[in-house]
């Protein structure tokens, strides 16, 4: 792998050079990475041992790039993918986890102007991705000017319309509004967490977002506990390992489809581990305090699916990978749609 550039998310390359992980961007994906620096390098000295150590790196080139120490341990998502942690093993990475994140990272709170906060992170965040993507590929534009979708035979609204409802209801607004705004990593799902199967305390997490979606370095910590739930609730793992398949057309003002997320063993596992994480969280004062943590979560994650689509597309205009994450989020809107109506009406 030496010298081999390697796509990454975000419009970012990695490469394995001299024992380094040199992670390097222009255009597109240099703020992503020049946020991604300056929040590591500010972090606290006491914090920096689970992130990424910086050796080098260079904000002021037309190529962005940072090297950064190689840690040989594997995400968390393939040591559970290959069965190398059990359900029990898991729960404790995260819980370790969770403590570092609630009992550190959630403590640092950045003085931000978060009047824009709901808007920005939310609902502009997934009008920008999904406008984006439809003017990137014919085919999602004449997927989402259709009037409904029937995936696997039950009926769904598309995104954008629900959004526009949701906007402006005030309630939810206000539910939406974290409590405080903390440092948080922001792009928290398995798969950007290393682990030790030996050691649950020789964790990496890689990947931190740097600057939250608007613009500042604070957000919600229940942001990146949506990232959790888009692993194991929205099964996200599953489909950017393409154990999936989808078949889908456009029948008059009708997007028909079927998805099946294959390997159902691995997926009772990861049912099995989010089953807990709501117990396990509430030992968290600020869980505890926070009435409304778990209806954030759920809708953080659903903006998550639709502002992962312009970083998957295939260019191949089927689009099978970005198609299946935005028929998961809208069967999570729809999961929410159900839950919100209880909580709107207390």
């Amino acid at each position: 792998m030496e010298n081999k550039f390697i796509e990454s998310g975000s419009y970012a390359k990695l490469q394995i050079v001299g024992g380094l992980i040199r992670k390097e961007a222009s255009k597109k994906g240099v703020g992503k990475l020049v946020d991604e620096i300056r929040w590591i390098n500010n972090l606290p000295e006491e914090l920096k041992t689970h992130f990424p150590e910086i050796v080098r790196y260079d904000i002021d080139s037309p190529i962005v790039f940072s090297e950064m120490r190689y840690y040989p341990l594997n995400t968390l998502r393939r040591l559970i993918m290959e069965k190398k942690i059990d359900v029990d093993g898991a729960l404790k990475q995260l819980e370790i986890i969770f403590d570092f994140m609630f009992d550190k990272i959630y403590k640092i709170y950045p003085k931000e102007d978060t009047t824009s906060l709901i808007d920005d992170v939310y609902f502009n965040r997934a009008k920008n991705r999904l406008g984006e993507m439809r003017g990137l590929t014919p085919i999602f534009k004449r997927l989402l000017d259709t009037k409904k979708i029937i995936l696997n035979g039950n009926e769904y609204d598309h995104v954008l319309p629900v959004l526009k409802k949701l906007e402006n209801d005030e309630k939810l607004k206000r539910v939406l509004h974290p409590p405080y705004i903390s440092y948080i990593h922001g792009d928290l799902h398995l798969g950007n967490i290393l682990a030790d199967k030996e050691d649950s305390n020789k964790f990496i997490l890689i990947d931190p977002r740097g600057r939250v979606y608007g613009g500042g370095v604070g957000g919600d910590y229940a942001y990146d506990l949506g990232k959790i739930w888009h692993s194991l609730n929205g099964l996200y793992d599953f489909i950017h390992e393409n154990k999936f398949t989808v078949k889908y057309s456009v029948e008059g003002d009708t997007l028909k489809a079927k998805l099946d997320i294959l390997e159902e063993e691995k997926i009772e596992v990861y049912k099995a581990i989010l089953e807990k994480i709501p117990n396990l969280l509430q030992k968290y004062e600020k869980i505890k305090n926070d009435k409304y943590w778990y209806e954030r979560t759920l809708f953080s994650e659903i903006i998550h699916f639709c502002s992962l689509l312009p970083f998957h597309r295939e260019g191949d205009n089927y689009e099978k990978k970005p198609i299946t994450f935005y028929l998961r989020s809208v069967v999570l809107l729809k999961k929410f749609m159900e839950i919100w109506k209880n909580v709107a009406k207390e």
